[in-house]
């Protein structure tokens, strides 16, 4: 589950009067947009990029299209790319991806990252 900072929460308090003259109170909470979720996510993919650099992306990728998180001609694409290139290329699609975090983490911790999975759920939940 993803925590956000506190300021990502409202809280509104109204006051109603019914017949008896009773006050009452409710709390609602506003979620953060998608908007919100892909902006926080993709500056904690560029607060990880230095790490991301000490992976081979050829043990990574296949895991994360067959979670479905990229497509068979995506991963095709970044392993066209130069080694140098093919982590800044894979953080650029990630950063088009909704539910990458779960299956980046798994694949991370598959083929012995766990540090570097642990360092991205440490800022997916704002520590």
């Amino acid at each position: 589950m993803l925590h956000f900072p506190e300021f990502f929460y409202l809280k509104i308090f109204y006051h109603s009067r019914n017949i008896k003259n009773k006050t009452t109170m409710a709390t609602v909470s506003c979620s953060p947009s998608l908007a919100d979720i892909r902006a926080l996510q993709a500056d904690n993919l560029d607060r990880l990029r230095d790490s991301l650099q000490q992976i081979n992306i050829r043990d990574v990728v296949p895991l994360l299209v067959a979670r479905n998180v990229l497509r068979s001609y995506e991963m095709g694409a970044l392993y066209a790319k130069g080694s140098d290139e093919q982590v800044d290329a894979l953080i650029d699609l990630l950063k088009t991806k909704n539910h990458w975090v779960g299956p980046l983490t798994d694949a991370l911790i598959r083929n012995g990252k766990a540090p570097i999975a642990k360092i991205l759920l440490e800022l997916q939940n704002g520590k």
